[in-house]
């Protein structure tokens, strides 16, 4: 289903870099940025499961996680995190796409999605998988770059896009 939103000028989207978390100097409050936007943005969908936010597990997993920070204008508006997957297929796995409220609909998300696209394609991969919960607009997101709903457990959609 197309967009009904015009697309962000292109000088906006200029604006817009993924640096690694290797690239700051301040790593530890970096990756807590990452944290407490995650958090964050995942309190309402826990919510409504009458879940709530695993800050243990999340700082587990990042351990094996790739971290790139989305930078727009300058500021930190969120971030993608990625691993390689477990399965026989070589693949990438999206952990989190996470951006700051204020900084959606901006084409920043579409943005960090094609930058991953490329990393797989230069790791020889040949899949992208992600999780994302069923009521979650970002799936919408997925779906116009190609990603495949493969499985729905109830609670989260499991996405494909094959390379």
């Amino acid at each position: 289903m197309p967009s009904t939103l015009a697309a962000p000028p292109l000088s906006s989207l200029c604006a817009t870099r993924l640096r690694a978390l290797d690239d700051f100097v301040d790593r530890v409050a970096t990756l807590d940025y990452c944290h407490d936007l995650a958090r964050d943005n995942m309190r309402g969908y826990l919510a409504a499961r009458g879940r709530s936010y695993d800050s243990a597990l999340w700082y587990e997993r990042a351990k094996l996680a790739t971290f790139r920070i989305i930078e727009h204008a300058g500021a930190r508006v969120g971030f993608i995190s990625t691993w390689a997957n477990r399965y026989s297929t070589p693949s990438l796995h999206i952990g989190d796409l996470q951006i700051e409220a204020d900084s959606r609909n901006l084409g920043i998300g579409s943005l960090a999605v094609a930058h991953i696209e490329g990393v797989a394609r230069n790791t020889d991969c040949r899949e992208i998988t992600l999780n994302v919960f069923h009521e979650n607009p970002a799936a919408a997101l997925y779906r116009r770059h190609g990603f495949e709903h493969i499985h729905f457990d109830g609670d989260k959609i499991r996405m494909r896009k094959s390379l």
